[in-house]
């Protein structure tokens, strides 16, 4: 079974052709109908991961493999980040101690949207968290909402201690 969940971005919030996509988050609105739903169709109880997929990425199978693996927050590498083949949590023993990324901005979780994933049982615990929709940058709302649910010294390194990319890639869109 399966819920086709749907709604626009204000025009207020999509960037305009000459603003970098950079500048305003996308898909918020969307994340946060689907934040409601789950909270209103689920419980705490439910053994289930959310992850945030989007529709211009390209996942391979194994991926999904890994997620399963998750307890609480899993954390892996993702290919193709701005100018870097790969974006990662540089782990040790199964703990994050750094990242190496491209764009860090200060960000306690300098990390993509596709390189985690959170158990269900958090979303029902920090239920008030929503996505702000009115953040700075798109790299902002990953920090965000890590920060919300969980600390440093809990992220589950995943992927062989974070040390395979598991295939996510970038698919870039023409205007």
């Amino acid at each position: 079974p399966f819920v086709h969940l749907n709604i626009a971005t204000p025009d207020y919030m999509k960037p305009t052709q000459n603003q970098s996509t950079w500048r305003r988050p996308r898909g918020m609105f969307q994340k946060n109908v689907g934040l409601q739903w789950i909270r209103q169709n689920t419980n705490s109880n439910d053994d289930a991961l959310i992850y945030f997929a989007d529709d211009d990425n390209t996942y391979h199978w194994k991926l999904f493999q890994e997620i399963r693996k998750v307890q609480s927050v899993g954390v892996w590498p993702v290919g193709l980040v701005g100018e870097l083949f790969y974006e990662r949590p540089v782990c040790l023993k199964g703990k994050v101690y750094s990242w190496f990324h491209y764009v860090y901005r200060k960000r306690k979780f300098p990390t993509d949207m596709a390189g985690f994933a959170i158990h269900l049982r958090l979303f029902h615990q920090y239920s008030n968290y929503i996505f702000n929709v009115s953040a700075n940058s798109v790299a902002e709302q990953e920090s965000q909402i890590l920060d919300t649910m969980t600390t440093m010294d809990q992220l589950e390194c995943l992927a062989n201690n974070a040390s395979k990319v598991i295939i996510i890639f970038y698919m870039k869109k023409e205007r």
